[in-house]
């Protein structure tokens, strides 16, 4: 089973993403801000990262930064989703070491990028 680790500080969406994502076959571990996401991440390096946007005490790019900063940070996939009145961040989210980004944590927005980014058996 692939390991994913959702970062999120949006109570109202991480059940429903975290559904979303067993159902697509993952093992979900989950953060609520930027400081636990990258304690996660440096306990035990997941196969893919998926962060919705915010993360303080951080923020998404200072998050993502540290954690491709971490060593072994260069081996997982880092996607983040952000809100649609948002989009205008995904550059700054690229050049922190995203390697995809996406608008509104939807089931089937999530579904596309992961499915997009490979990360998806069929």
């Amino acid at each position: 089973m692939t390991n994913c680790l959702l970062a999120s500080q949006l109570p109202m969406f991480r059940p429903m993403i975290k559904g979303v994502l067993e159902r697509l076959g993952f093992k979900v571990v989950v953060a609520v801000n930027g400081k636990d996401a990258l304690a996660e991440y440096i306990q035990q390096i997941p196969d893919v990262v998926l962060i919705t946007d915010g993360l303080p005490p951080f923020g998404a790019e200072q998050t993502v930064r540290a954690m491709r900063d971490a060593e072994g940070g260069n081996a997982p996939k880092i996607i983040v989703v952000v809100r649609l009145d948002e989009l205008g961040r995904i550059p700054a989210l690229r050049a922190a070491g995203a390697n995809d980004s996406g608008a509104a944590p939807s089931p089937d927005s999530i579904e596309q990028i992961f499915r997009r980014n490979g990360l998806l058996k069929s």
